[in-house]
């Protein structure tokens, strides 16, 4: 819609500057036509003056008094032309001679005569006879050609016109694509760019008149990376609240219980080495509460992590294939085994009794703090209900046997 609303603008504005410009074409022409006109009518305003003063000296000679040749010389006058009317008259206003004619220009229209007149006077000038006036000559020029004159210019000027009005709207049509194709597709670019998980180097401005708005975009796009990476990380945060043990930084039991079912879900080829199921171990630090009565916690929660640390040792160190170790509540913890054979399963527990055997911690006065454990196997399909179940009934018989054998 933004961009509809962008080009209904940019429609408008070529809308405004094409009407200024045609009336600025339009008053030119009226213009030209009208200075033409005006100079026209001049010229034929002088041609008769000229004209007429030139007859009536001629006429004035003592040789041409005779009447014959004062019409000779009014007919010589009019047949040239260029007057539509030659007129010789006494003292007393009586016509003693006179050619006229009525012909006008007839390649001219009608309405262009009457929307651009040319005002084409009579001049008159006096016959003497030494200090005797004997007459006078009145002279209209011809205005035909006059006409034609300003109808042949009119047209080339009309045509110039319309020409430069056909440029005009042409360049208005390449100016619209213009911007649609390159300003407008650029700053599309440049704010689609803003929501890229990563932000690309600066972006330079095609066009000088973008530079402005693509700094504000490209800035923009900074301002929005690092609010998306601030994001992220509260996001990653969370999750790591949501899903990892904060002292021993281990997976919690919602994960663990999670990843356990997703287990007991995939299929023998998913584990990579063709075995159906596999194995949990659990093991319980069965004097955590008098620990944490006797000493201080900063330092239990050191001895727990070492204790992990040493567990996920052993497990790198045999091999074994994708373990999961986690924290499920304050005392239990589980190690998760997939695709593991039951020989090695037992191998991993007995190094993991050793490990634990080993970190023990003397509690309260004359012996150490005490683990119990539980092994079991899970198969393709099995429920993550019965499984644990039968985990916390061995742990319960681990802790009645009283010793750290894995039950």
């Amino acid at each position: 819609m933004s961009g509809n609303k962008t080009m209904s603008i940019l429609r408008q504005l070529l809308l405004s500057v094409t009407l200024a410009i045609g009336v600025i074409l339009l008053g030119t022409l009226a213009l030209s036509v009208n200075a033409a006109r005006e100079y026209l009518s001049g010229q034929l305003q002088v041609q008769s003056t000229d004209a007429a003063v030139s007859l009536a000296l001629s006429l004035s000679q003592p040789a041409n008094n005779d009447p014959v040749v004062q019409e000779l010389l009014v007919s010589a006058l009019y047949d040239g032309g260029h007057f539509s009317l030659v007129r010789l008259s006494d003292p007393e206003g009586k016509v003693l001679i006179e050619r006229k004619s009525t012909a006008t220009a007839t390649s001219v229209p009608a309405w262009f005569q009457a929307l651009a007149p040319l005002t084409a006077q009579s001049a008159s000038h006096a016959v003497s006879d030494g200090w005797r006036q004997i007459g006078e000559v009145t002279l209209i020029a011809n205005d035909a050609y006059a006409w034609e004159a300003l109808w042949r210019s009119s047209l080339k000027m009309i045509a110039l016109v319309v020409g430069a009005g056909i440029l005009w709207a042409v360049f208005a049509f390449l100016l619209v694509g213009w911007i649609k194709n390159r300003l407008l597709r650029e700053i599309s670019d440049h704010v689609r760019s803003i929501g890229q998980e990563s932000p690309t180097e600066q972006v330079e401005a095609r066009v000088p008149e973008l530079s402005g708005v693509v700094q504000a975009l490209n800035q923009t796009r900074e301002r929005i990376h690092a609010s998306v990476e601030e994001q992220n990380a509260k996001i990653e945060s969370l999750e790591l609240e949501l899903n990892q043990d904060p002292v021993t930084g281990l997976p919690n039991r919602k994960y663990f219980v999670n990843e356990f079912r997703r287990a007991l879900e995939a299929p023998a080829a998913a584990t990579g080495r063709g075995i159906d199921g596999g194995h949990i171990l659990v093991f319980r630090q069965r004097d955590l509460a008098d620990l944490n009565r006797h000493m201080p916690r900063e330092f239990i929660d050191q001895w727990l992590r070492t204790a992990c640390e040493r567990i996920r040792g052993t497990l790198k160190s045999m091999h074994v294939a994708s373990p999961l170790l986690a924290r499920l509540n304050g005392s239990d913890f589980a190690l998760l085994l997939p695709g593991c054979a039951a020989p090695q399963a037992m191998m991993v527990a007995e190094q993991v009794r050793a490990d634990l055997h080993a970190s023990r911690i003397p509690v309260g006065e004359g012996h150490l703090c005490r683990w119990a454990q539980a092994m079991t196997d899970y198969g393709h399909g099995s429920q993550a209900g019965p499984v644990l179940a039968r985990l916390d009934f061995g742990l319960m018989r681990a802790e009645s046997a009283g010793n750290d054998q894995v039950v």
